[in-house]
């Protein structure tokens, strides 16, 4: 896809079961009833742009980790690794590397990011592909913490684990049966 055609692409992927105008965000883990829409698990599904309160598109593997610079382009607008978050959340999160935790997203105290209990298989899926689709130029190694000893090539232990300890989800498969159709006929 062209890096603007993500919008409406995300709009299908990432849309939520229980509410139609919704999308889900990545990271978010609270129903938007205390105050903090940072945090949110849910969006309007227009309410997407760089304003506060709107979501935006998460590179969840950034593109300055990329070896080089992923840009707007390729895998930079490969959807498969762009997700809406929360635009202020999504800055917080900001090219932090992947890092083990627990509950809810945020920054850790080696500074790291960990995205949550819900969304770690994701991101973990996510990573692989990137990886696998692009080699050299999207290393797992680059962007989490974990140690690559264990693997023949440059997966490193976090995500293995995590794509073990958090099952593909029906919004996964929702994406990837989008995706995986070429006339985008979903």
């Amino acid at each position: 896809l062209a890096y603007s055609e993500v919008w409406d692409a995300s709009k299908a992927t990432d849309v939520n079961p229980q509410n139609n105008n919704e999308v889900l965000l990545i990271y978010g883990w609270e129903n938007g009833t205390d105050g903090n829409v940072k945090n949110d698990r849910e969006r309007d599904i227009n309410n997407n742009g760089g304003d506060f309160g709107e979501w935006n598109r998460e590179h969840v593997y950034p593109r300055s980790l990329g070896v080089p610079n992923l840009g707007e382009s390729g895998p930079g607008s490969d959807a498969h690794h762009l997700r809406p978050s929360d635009k202020d959340w999504n800055s917080t999160r900001n090219n932090r590397k992947f890092t083990e935790g627990s509950g809810n997203s945020g920054t850790q105290a080696n500074g790291g990011w960990y995205p949550g209990d819900e969304w770690k298989g994701d991101v973990a899926r996510m990573m692989m592909y990137m990886y696998l689709r692009y080699n050299e130029r999207c290393l797992p190694s680059n962007v989490g913490f974990g140690d690559k000893s264990e693997t023949p090539d440059e997966m490193i232990d976090l995500f293995l684990k995590w794509n073990t300890e958090d099952p593909v989800s029906q919004i996964e498969k929702q994406r990837n049966l989008y995706h995986g159709n070429s006339n985008n006929d979903f």
